[in-house]
């Protein structure tokens, strides 16, 4: 044994060792997969790959559940969707996948419980499970620690709405109600913690399921619930993607100051990679855009939701559209004078505020006519600022510079969180009413295949309605008729927008 090998077993002992207790497995409590008293397909599963001797099962709401593991009382949490946990090791297999998630209402309630009116209703989901992540404007949704609570509230007309699973439904109820989807199937994780001995777990997890399918043991296991788990199906040797952007909740095990930062964004993009399965993923923080071009002959590479400018296009190939948002804004701390369309133009306002400065990320385009503009800047009256928009708004917060170009809905969302200082917003002069964002990837063989792919997930989100409950999930209700209008001029999907 040569001695590399020799420390490496060491060291893989030393953390079993050091964790000598048993393995804290927390799951919710759900019928056939996670039984309150032990048994169920996922346990069944953990105890094949790390013995059933070495587990410890705790069983709690999915709400507790989360937070106990963020506290680091659990090493494995079961269960649980990519998004549901930032500083986690998700493993590459999955371990099943889920129904689709419904929205349930009661029968005479057709015309009123409607996927365009959800913000205007009571909706209502079991605590733990952000399905506000979907609805736009829903603060305050009623949460309730049951979908058997949940769907006898519905009934009794204590709430609108109650959004679960078509599986949980009471069979003394079922009658009562219609439903509609909110959310397609997706893929279900077992989280591990992000240290050395997570990544240990991470890594036996991986390499046990690869044998339990071949062996035919997992088929066993999943018995007539296997073709649905599509575990069957999952490749292992997956093309890996290289996503490229400015957006920390992208970032596993990111943690950011701001902890919903283009939540929008976050969503989307977990709902639209869930659907690519033959990929794996790693996301990357780009700081700048300024050398881009440099990048233009790699494979596998993509930055995620660009502007389309005819200077990309000559170096890059761009996916369907896949996000939408209201027109960018200038923001200042303090009232500027405007033309008669109370538009600002940026040239005019640096000639008649030449000691100005705008905060600018390198190389980001807002567009070729705001670009123009701010092209023929001085040096001086511009600050370089880093990709990351929590830090872009920190630093507006701290006076480095005077004005800011950003998206409203991410401006009025988070900067109540780090300022009580008045904004004042102003249109540009040139922008256009709404911004498209795209997947931006360099033209090779491999990364046409993934556009095409992606534009497939892409459709399948448009038609279900779901990318619509996505874009408009932060976009405020007197600005959401105004964002349905520019949906439809982007987008062909005509369901459930009439």
């Amino acid at each position: 044994m040569d001695i590399l090998k020799f420390i490496a077993s060491f060291i893989s002992l030393f953390i079993f060792f050091a964790h000598a207790d048993k393995i804290r497995v927390g799951a919710d409590a759900w019928a056939d997969v996670t039984e309150h008293d032990g048994s169920g397909i996922y346990f069944k599963v953990l105890k094949e790959i790390y013995g059933a001797e070495n587990i410890e099962i705790n069983i709690e709401s999915y709400h507790r559940g989360l937070k106990s593991f963020n506290d680091q009382k659990l090493d494995i949490l079961v269960g649980i969707f990519r998004e549901d946990v930032k500083h986690a090791i998700l493993p590459k297999w999955y371990i099943d996948t889920d129904d689709p998630i419904i929205v349930f209402y009661r029968a005479e309630d057709e015309k009123t419980a409607h996927i365009n009116n959800l913000s205007n209703l009571t909706n209502s989901w079991v605590r733990g499970f952000h399905f506000e992540r979907f609805i736009s404007e829903t603060p305050n949704p009623y949460l309730v620690n049951s979908a058997q609570e949940g769907f006898t509230l519905l009934a009794n007309k204590r709430i609108d709405t109650f959004i679960d699973y078509l599986s949980n439904v009471p069979l003394s109820l079922a009658r009562k109600f219609k439903h509609f989807e909110l959310l397609p199937s997706r893929h279900l994780y077992v989280a591990f913690q992000k240290n050395q001995y997570g990544q240990k777990l991470a890594n036996t997890y991986d390499k046990k399921m690869s044998e339990l399918r071949s062996s035919g043991k997992l088929k066993t296991l999943y018995a007539g619930l296997y073709e649905k788990s599509e575990l069957d199906s999952f490749q292992e040797n997956k093309e890996k993607m290289i996503i490229l952007t400015d957006e920390v909740n992208l970032l596993r095990g990111q943690k950011s100051q701001i902890q919903k930062v283009n939540q929008t964004l976050s969503n989307n993009i977990n709902l639209l990679f869930d659907q690519l399965n033959e990929y794996d993923f790693e996301f990357k923080m780009v700081h700048d855009y300024s050398n881009i071009e440099q990048s233009a002959n790699q494979d596998n590479l993509c930055y995620c939701d660009m502007l389309k400018t005819e200077e990309r296009e000559k170096h890059f190939q761009f996916s369907d559209p896949f996000a939408i948002y209201l027109g960018l804004q200038l923001y200042s701390k303090t009232p500027l004078p405007t033309n008669t369309n109370n538009q600002v133009n940026l040239r005019q306002l640096f000639v008649d505020n030449p000691e100005h400065k705008i905060g600018l990320v390198l190389g980001r385009s807002f567009g070729e006519k705001i670009d123009q503009q701010l092209a023929d800047l001085k040096r001086k009256q511009v600050i370089e600022i880093p990709a990351k928009l929590n830090s872009i708004l920190a630093i507006f917060n701290h006076d480095r510079f005077d004005y800011l170009i950003e998206y409203p809905q991410y401006v009025n969302l988070h900067w109540p969180n780090i300022s009580n200082q008045k904004l004042y917003s102003y249109t540009i002069e040139g922008g256009k009413p709404y911004s498209v964002g795209y997947m931006m990837c360099t033209k090779t063989k491999t990364n046409d295949i993934f556009i095409n792919r992606f534009n497939q997930s892409i459709e399948n989100l448009g038609r279900s309605g779901t990318l619509f409950n996505v874009l408009s999930s932060e976009i405020n209700q007197d600005k959401r008729a105004e964002f349905k209008r520019y949906f439809r001029e982007i987008f062909s999907y005509e369901e459930p927008y009439h």
